[in-house]
């Protein structure tokens, strides 16, 4: 008996058709989602940086330099919101639909605060500027489709890695960090 004539043999040519269909799309993103996954490591070593650097005031102005015994809330409400850009950052390198969201507000709030800090808010307008660029760009949106998830959940044997500009940019952080350290 013939496998055209089984009935119980499974439908090879559809499933090799929509497979490498699938397959060459997400070879075709592949691109996007390392620049998104570099993306999201970078906001989430500045969201710890930013962090850090909160935690640091709260102990340095006003628990030795004031004498305070009571750490002050209104303060550690607002540092609190450095927390945003650390999930937000996580959720993007997942590639999760709501980091995009949350980035693309987070941009455009910083672009307005920018704004609002002129001339010296310059630098940020321009950072900001080009994240929203990014994130608005057609191939981040597609990546964060549910539809694109929905590939990468059917083609489990393609991996995707962080954009290879991420790690010199990290070393660099890493020594203005190290060097502003030893220098204080």
């Amino acid at each position: 008996m013939g496998e055209e004539l089984n009935p119980y043999a499974a439908p090879r040519s559809q499933i090799l058709a929509v497979n490498a269909d699938v397959v060459r799309l997400r070879q075709e993103f592949l691109r996007a989602e390392g620049h998104l996954k570099a993306f999201g490591l970078l906001i989430i070593l500045l969201s710890l940086m930013l962090i850090t650097a909160k935690v640091m005031m709260l102990k340095i102005f006003f628990i030795q330099d004031l004498g305070m015994p009571e750490i002050p809330w209104p303060f550690v409400a607002l540092g609190s919101l450095s927390l945003l850009p650390l999930i937000a950052g996580m959720g993007l390198y997942f590639l999760k639909r709501w980091a995009g969201v949350v980035m693309g507000v987070l941009a455009v709030v910083q672009i307005l605060m920018g704004i609002v800090q002129l001339p010296g808010g310059l630098l940020e307008i321009i950072v900001q500027a080009a994240v929203l660029r990014f994130m608005l760009s057609p191939r981040a949106r597609r990546v964060l489709s549910s539809e694109y998830q929905d590939m990468i959940r059917r083609t489990p044997t393609i991996k995707s890695r962080a954009a290879a500009w991420i790690h010199p940019v990290i070393v660099i952080i890493a020594l203005v960090v190290i060097v502003l350290w030893v220098s204080r």
